[in-house]
Order: structure tokens, then sequence, then C-alpha cells
């Protein structure tokens, strides 16, 4: 997956040279940000294992090795069918013929195993795959995290915060290329050109330079840089929305009708007849009692339909009660779901407000402790500097002054040896004369080249000083800068913090919204 344009951002934002795809902090960013996001909420990075490439069948391996040490496993499924996870100790139960807790071609179940190689956890399913029953995980890839992702900023400041942070304590001095001078030793003031013995050779009382004390040393403090803390990011499972029924009225009783009887039609037209024009009266009511045993009969036939009617309109109505207190129940049903889902989101919620606020003060309390032991640091050096140079002052004086006896000893010592010669040499013959005069010759040519050393010696004292004096302002400079580093290592490992919470609170926001828009329906349609 491109990172192209987060690696552009990070050096913008830092300043470092241009990072890659396979960049070590952005792949770090990457798998932090999935681990601080709970999985349910990660399923558009999902990507499945291929039994070609991780295994999951007989031909490439019957275990499945993920592609990186994650647990954000979303599924396993084999030949389709979903896979339950088991413990790790209940291995030789799901194998075993004769336990109840066996696994089946229908209910698969696998569990978790130690790595066998470098890239990370395997995932054992039971039955054991085939090449035509084969076994694929579903989990988050953290690669997916890119330059299209909504979290990109996330990545972004993580990043970059782990780059401050190596800034900050790439700062540190280093005070080996230092190195004090050494004081030159005295040399030994001999007269081995004269051999004549009855001649007292002068005694010079010359003061040791080497017996002074050594230069003093600069000892640097050391920093106690708290590395970041490991932050542990365990949050609950995301509660399941429940399913709303549909709560419409249905039962198979038809709606009851009536239907009213079929009356012979009287003949009225032939009992008109005998009365106008006949005028047989006999007739006549054989006529009318035949319409009115009719419409007798009709009667009796309308109260036996009206009956019939009332009694299917009875059981119709009984019937309509019970599935409307039926429909009633389900809605009730419906209610409970979601408010118990309600409950359980606002727990979730407030789970994983407990995990953020929790790691943000682990990561206050880092940054307190840092800032102490990087103020105790540059407490450090300056009071190591200032025993430094209050050492050196002491030093140098005592250098001055052992030079300034030095070079009074000499001189002196060089007047006693003239004089002494001088005095013996007109008893002595030319030889001896002669032996005398190199004698002294030698004596100051090694006063002359010891004062050299001593010159020397002095220079590269005040190299030393020099150079003690140019680290230790390098030293301030490099904790201010280390400081400042510091701190925005904190900031933007604070602002990807933001990021994630964001993310999660955007997507718990939006499972509340749809329970809410589930309820609203539910309430509708009863």
């Amino acid at each position: 997956m491109a990172t192209t344009d987060i690696s552009t951002e990070i050096v913008s934002i830092t300043g470092v040279s241009a990072h890659g795809a396979s960049d070590e902090f952005i792949v770090s960013a990457q798998k932090s940000i999935v681990a601080s996001i709970p999985k349910e909420l990660l399923k558009w990075a999902a990507t499945l294992t291929s039994p070609a490439s991780h295994g999951g069948n007989t031909s490439d391996g019957v275990n499945v090795v993920m592609p990186t040490a994650t647990d954000s496993v979303l599924d396993v499924s084999r030949n389709g069918f979903s896979a339950s996870e088991v413990p790790y100790n209940m291995k030789g139960f799901i194998a075993n013929t004769a336990s109840l807790q066996l696994a089946t071609d229908t209910y698969p179940k696998y569990y978790f195993d130690n790595a066998v190689t470098d890239k990370g956890v395997i995932v054992i399913v039971k039955p054991i795959p085939t090449d035509s029953e084969t076994v694929r995980v579903l989990y988050v890839d953290y690669t997916k995290i890119d330059d299209d992702s909504d979290l990109r900023e996330a990545v972004i400041y993580r990043a970059s915060s782990n780059e401050f942070d190596k800034l900050a304590s790439s700062k540190v001095i280093d005070w080996s290329d230092l190195t004090a001078p050494v004081p030159p030793e005295s040399p030994s003031f001999t007269y081995s050109d004269v051999s004549v013995s009855d001649i007292v050779q002068p005694i010079i009382n010359v003061t040791d330079m080497a017996s002074a004390a050594g230069p003093p040393t600069y000892t640097p403090p050391v920093l106690s840089v708290t590395s970041f803390p490991t932050l542990t990011w365990t949050f609950p499972s995301v509660p399941v929305k429940p399913v709303i029924q549909d709560n419409s009225i249905s039962f198979s009783t038809s709606i009851p009708t009536f239907t009213p009887p079929v009356m012979s039609t009287p003949d009225f037209a032939d009992t008109n007849t005998w009365i106008s024009t006949e005028e047989d009266s006999e007739m006549l009511a054989a006529r009318v009692q035949e319409i009115n045993a009719k419409v007798g009969e009709y009667g009796a036939r309308m109260n036996e339909s009206q009956a019939q009617f009332n009694k299917e309109n009875a059981e119709y109505q009984a019937q309509l009660q019970i599935s409307i207190q039926d429909a009633q129940l389900s809605a009730g049903d419906d209610n409970q779901r979601v408010q118990k889902f309600s409950a359980e989101l606002n727990e979730y919620n407030s789970e994983v407000n407990k995990v953020i606020n929790g790691n943000n003060a682990q990561i206050n309390e880092w940054q307190s402790e840092n800032n102490i032991n990087i103020q105790k640091y540059v407490n450090d050096v300056n009071n190591n500097l200032n025993v430094f140079n209050a050492s050196n002052v002491e030093y140098q004086q005592d250098i001055n002054k052992k030079t300034q006896n030095f070079q009074k000893e000499v001189q002196q010592a060089i007047q006693n040896a003239q004089q002494e010669f001088a005095t013996r040499k007109a008893g002595l013959d030319t030889d001896v004369q002669l032996g005398l005069q190199n004698a002294l010759q030698n004596f100051q040519a090694s006063v002359q080249e010891y004062g050299s050393k001593i010159q020397r010696f002095g220079s590269e004292l005040q190299k030393y000083q020099a150079e003690t004096g140019e680290k230790s302002q390098k030293v301030q400079t490099s904790t201010a800068n280390a400081n400042y580093y510091s701190a925005q290592s904190k900031k933007y490992y604070e602002w990807s913090v933001n990021c994630i919470n964001m993310y999660i609170q955007n997507n718990s926001k939006m499972i509340n919204r749809t329970m809410a828009a589930q309820q609203q329906a539910a309430q509708q349609r009863r």
C-alpha cells in the first residue's frame, strides 16, 4: 500500500531525510494504530489469507501462518463455515472424537499457537483442512492504514513522534574524544663528560614537574532518558446490535362474511289476478297463505345466517386480539433488546475511555519524569563544569608556581655550577677543562629541552581547556535541543492519540445513530 504522501508529510514536519514505504517508523506507527483500535471498527482494512501463500490446505500446509504477528483476527472459516475460537488448552478436546467439544465440518474450531517463523502466529483449525476444504483467515492488515486511509494523520503524527524522540536521544554529547595532556617528566642532569674524581660536581635540586597533580578531568554526567512507555490498548468487544422483529399483525383466520338466505320469490301477479279478475276469495286466501309461508321461511333462514355470522365474527375477533397481543409482546422484546444494547454500548464506551485516559495518564507521567531527568542532567552538567573549572584553576596556579620555582632553581643551579667550574678550572688540565665545558653545555641543553616541553605542555593544556569549554557550550545547546525534540515528540504522539480517539468516538456515534433509527422504525410499525 502506498505511503508516499505520509512520508512526504513526515519530512516536512521533522526535517529528516525522505522515508520509503517500508520505513521502520511508518510501519511501527501503522502497527501501533491497528493495535490501538478495536478490530471490529477496522473491518474495512481486512485482508484474507491465501492457502498458497500462508497455508490452510493439504498441499501448502494445514496450519495458517499469519503474515504478521497480529491478534487482530476478524474471522476464521473452513470450507465456508465460520470457526469458533477456543483456548490453547482445549486443542486436545476439539480433535477427540469422544469429546463433546469435538469440532465438525459444519462447526469447525481454531486456536492460536506459537510462531515457527519470524512472520507471525499460527492458526490451527480442526477438522484438519484439505485441498477441497481450505481454511482462510480474515485479519486486519496494517498496511491498509496508508495514504488513502481515514487514519492517515494518525500514522503521520505517530511516526513523527518517533523521529523527534530519536532526535532528542541523539543530542547527548560524547566526551570520549577529549584527552588531557600529560605533563613532561623532569630531565636527569648528569655530568658524564667529567671523569676527574677530585672534582666535586654541583648538585642541582630542580623541582620535579611530574610531582604536580595531573590536569583535572571533566566527567560528563549520565543522561537517564526514560524509554517511551509501551502502551497496551486492550479494548472490550463491541456489543452486537439486536435484530428488530417485524411487528405486523399476521394470522390465518379469515375475516367472516355474512351470507343471506335465498328466498323463493312470491307470485304476487297470480294473487292480484285472483283478486282483480277472478274475484275468488278462496283462491286469494290460498295465495296469501303461500306468500306468508315463504316470508316466514325466509325469516327463519335469516336468523340462522345471522347466528352463524355472529359465531364466526366472535372467533375472528378473539384470534385478532391474540395476534395483537403477540405483536405487542414482540415489540416489548425489541424494546428490551434495544435497551440492553444501549446499556452495553454505554459500558463499552466507558471502558474505551478508561483505556484511553489510562494511557494518556501514562504519557503525562512519562513526560513529567523525562523532564525531571533532563533538568537533572542539565544541573549535573553545570555542577560538573563548575567543579572542573575550579579544579582547573587550582591546577593552573600550581603549574605556574612550579614553573616559576623550576626556572629559579635552574638559573641558580647554572650560576652555582659556573662558579664552581670557574673556581676549579684554573687547577685542572686541558682535558678536564674541556670535559667540564661539555658538561656545562649539556646541562644547559637539557634545561632548554625541558623548557620547550613545559611550553608545549602549557599549549596543550590551553587547547584542552578550550575544547572543554567548547564541549560545555555544545552540551548546553544540545540539551536545549533535546528538550525541544522531546516536547515535539510528546505533542505529535498526543495528536496521534487524539486522531485515534476521534475515530473510535465517531464510529461509536454511528452505531448509536443506527440503533436509534432502528428503534424509531420499530415504534412506528407499532
